[in-house]
């Protein structure tokens, strides 16, 4: 073949592997775009939809005390103001009826769990004195007065009032501390005018305000009630941007602004946040976490014309995506580049000669470079996009707040349509499956559900052996007010040996729930693949189950059908109630519960050789093929296993360290080895390539030992490739031995065998690393 024939196929190679890198770099570049774009209008989406939620409840809250402010002015009702169900409230007499009004905010105040307080409260004497009513823990409402005179010092807690009696407006307060609830709250205060009696004429002062408290507690079940999707988290500010909620209690303790904390974290973002707030606006800001250094959204929505903002900071990494095809493509292009890359450097080294330094040498030098280069670049990847064993089965944004549908159609469990998990990271999707589980109780006539909630902090997990995963740390489980004492806040573990648990606590809240805390410690044997070891994801699945799933509120605890009676019934009716009970996760002892906050683990865990990189509850299917001796009868339900997944990700620096750094030198030895062979006896050569073939045996033996695994993983194409190259250098040097003359090898003092040494090795190793990981 002529030279210039070997140019034209040479040029052709590059304009073709060219043409491909640039087509698969576009297609993932669109293919990520459209990815982005598609999570992005989803979160748009449930963000607009949660300012919208977020807006009745306050708006509700405003007309609460605008029709008590109306009535007692003399006005009509507010428009939109429903008295449907409060009939208390329901043809009203003469404003001057104070007695009327009191009986009134009363009938308001239970009607909307969201009010801590309400009040009526007028100016000091001699008019009549104001009346507070509020909540405590158990919901009991209890009444106290308010003194006849107000203080006007700038102390927040009079802000309620001093501010709407100076301006005759009404507003929010700033959140301030109650001294009669002992919570921190922000108040709602709707100003009222009496009517003069002479006249009817209203006087021009304020005569009082009829206030509506919201404590802080509630505001934070109010945002953790909000679909913000699977990766997001709330909070909510005030008029002037003081922290209302933010899953960070100091903020609150603190009376933090959103502008103080921003200066504080020298975040930009934020303050430009602030800046459109202020000018009424909504909008979305991309953002990296001066705190953790995610990726993040923030979005921001003004809440109705209250003056409060709700944000949602969403987390990117949180978001289930397509992860497999981001990957291959971008590794598909990282093989195309590196061919065009090569070609070129083919093109231009066969031009000329640089530095006095031959072609040959030329070559494998860059070739070498461009090999490393790939394989690293794939690591990073891999890296980046970590391939997930188990695919997600259900959509990562769906509408959580389903309207219920007919016993004809009921929505599917996990375990059918090949739904086998669920994952929980909102309030949303927890009312969810509570509603589909309650569905189908009440349309097949089986035992009642009864949900109790369980959290835990994962304070110990190590790893021992290949199956076997050591944990440790705190459980505790609530048990609902409403359920019969004969369900227990009791918790087993799923494939769990050595189970110990050791009671900490045990106590009825104020709002009646039974606490049950507990210190534990067990071992789980869970299967492990370690195929991709040392650039690999490890999931751990900590499974927790009610002992006692099954109870009846008969004197003996039993099944009455066992018994004769009313075999053909609901369970629920008749001589005996049955219940099921189910665990489900509690959301709301966390501040956070998105997977990179990692809810259910010791802000300081440590994990030897391991990184902690998300944590989340998740629903597994029950297992079938046997109901365990827990259903009464085939129709009944199998509760869901409730689990803590803990993924992983495993140290590649102290791998690399401690594996790779021996597997180098070796090889980086066998080349000098393969340098000087010619000034080398063949038996001293050989010696050399016997026991760098011990050190890499022995470490390799040690390596399988340590991970006790089954398959070939990926670290050992690297000792199967540094064994061909001992072999590679002992055939050489056998031939030099025997004076075996080939002319292809010993042509210039065996420069090809030393040429090709590092191209085939790395190239054969590239081969390997794109087999595991594309």
């Amino acid at each position: 073949m002529s030279e210039q024939t070997r140019k034209r196929i040479l040029l052709s190679l590059i304009a073709v592997t060219a043409i491909l890198a640039i087509g698969l770099l576009t297609s993932y570049r669109n293919c990520s775009a459209a990815f982005e774009e598609q999570k992005l209008d989803d979160v748009r989406r449930l963000t607009a939809q949660a300012g919208e939620q977020m807006t009745r409840k306050v708006e509700r809250l405003q007309l609460t005390a605008r029709f008590l402010a109306n009535y007692l002015s003399g006005e009509a009702p507010p428009a939109g103001f429903d008295l449907s169900s409060l009939p208390a409230c329901q043809n009203p007499p003469a404003p001057t009826d104070t007695a009327w009004a009191e009986h009134c905010l009363e009938a308001l105040l239970r009607d909307n769990p969201d009010i801590y307080g309400a009040s009526i409260t007028y100016r000091p004497n001699p008019l009549p004195r104001s009346v507070y009513i509020y909540k405590n823990g158990a919901g009991q409402l209890l009444h106290d007065t308010i003194a006849d005179s107000y203080p006007t010092s700038d102390e927040d807690g009079y802000l309620w009032y001093r501010e709407p009696m100076q301006t005759g407006r009404d507003g929010w307060s700033p959140p301030y501390y109650d001294d009669a609830g002992k919570v921190l709250m922000t108040t709602f205060s709707a100003v009222f005018r009496l009517p003069t009696r002479e006249t009817g004429a209203r006087e021009v002062n304020t005569d009082g305000v009829v206030t509506v408290d919201v404590s802080s507690d509630r505001l934070r079940e109010m945002v953790q009630e909000l679909d913000l999707g699977p990766g997001g988290y709330g909070a909510l500010t005030g008029r002037n941007g003081t922290y209302l909620y933010h899953p960070s209690p100091e903020y609150l303790q603190g009376r933090k602004t959103l502008e103080e904390v921003a200066k504080e974290k020298n975040d930009p973002d934020r303050l430009k946040m602030w800046e459109a707030i202020q000018r009424g606006e909504s909008g979305i800001i991309s953002h990296t976490s001066v705190t953790t250094g995610e990726d993040t959204w923030l979005l921001f929505v003004q809440v109705g014309n209250s003056g409060w903002s709700l944000q949602n900071t969403f987390v990117k990494n949180d978001i289930d995506f397509d992860q497999d095809t981001l990957r291959r493509r971008l590794i598909g292009t990282t093989s195309a580049a590196l061919v065009l890359l090569l070609s070129l450097w083919v093109y231009a080294t066969s031009r000329r000669t640089f530095f006095s330094i031959g072609r040959e040498w030329l070559l494998s030098t860059g070739s070498t470079l461009l090999l490393i280069a790939a394989i690293g670049t794939t690591w990073a990847l891999a890296l980046r996009f970590p391939a997930d064993s188990r695919a997600s089965a259900e959509p990562v944004f769906t509408n959580t707040h389903k309207a219920s549908v007919g016993c004809e159609q009921l929505p599917p469990l996990l375990g059918e349509n090949n739904n086998t998990h669920r994952r929980v990271t909102e309030l949303g999707v927890l009312s969810q499956v509570e509603h589909d589980y309650g569905a189908r109780a009440s349309c097949q006539k089986s035992l009642t559900p009864v949900f109790v909630k369980l959290g835990t902090n994962i304070e110990v997990l190590k790893f021992d052996g290949p199956t076997d995963v050591k944990v440790a740390g705190l459980v505790w489980t609530r048990v609902p007010a409403d359920a019969p004492p004969e369900v227990k806040g009791a918790v087993a573990l799923s494939a769990a040996t050595d189970l110990k648990l050791e009671l900490a606590e045990s106590r009825v809240l104020p709002d009646g729930e039974r606490l049950t805390r507990w210190h534990f410690q067990a071992t789980l044997t869970q299967n492990r693949s370690s195929t991709r070891y040392p650039i690999e994801r490890e999931a751990v699945h900590i499974g927790f189950q009610h002992p006692d799933p099954v109870v009846f509120d008969t004197p003996d605890g039993k099944d009455p059908a066992l018994a004769g009676t009313a075999p053909d019934t609901n369970p629920s009716e008749g001589s005996g109630r049955g219940y099921r009970v189910y665990l489900v996760p509690s959301l709301g002892d966390y501040d956070l519960t998105t997977p990179s906050a990692k809810p259910g683990l010791y802000p300081n865990l440590a994990i030897a050789g391991w990184r902690a990189k998300q944590s989340y509850f998740e629903f597994l299917a029950p297992p079938r093929g046997s109901e365990f001796g827990l259903a009464t009868s085939s129709s009944e339900l199998i509760p869901p296993v409730l689990t803590l997944a803990v993924v992983l990700e495993r140290d590649f620096a102290d791998v690399f360290i401690s594996n790779l750094t021996p597997i180098i030198v070796v090889a980086i030895m066998l080349f000098a080895v393969l340098l000087v062979s010619a000034r080398l006896d063949y038996g001293r050569a050989l010696s050399i390539c016997m026991g760098m073939f011990f050190v890499i045996v022995f470490s390799h033996i040690g390596l399988r030992q340590r991970l006790a695994v089954q398959q070939i993983f990926y670290l050992e194409y690297f000792y199967f490739t540094i064994y061909a190259g001992i072999l590679w250098v002992s055939f050489n040097c056998l031939l030099q031995g025997f004076q075996t003359k080939i002319k292809l090898i010993e042509d210039r003092d065996r420069l090809l065998v030393k040429t090709v040494y590092w191209p085939v090795l790395l190239g054969t190793l590239y081969v390997c690393t794109l087999t595991s990981f594309y």
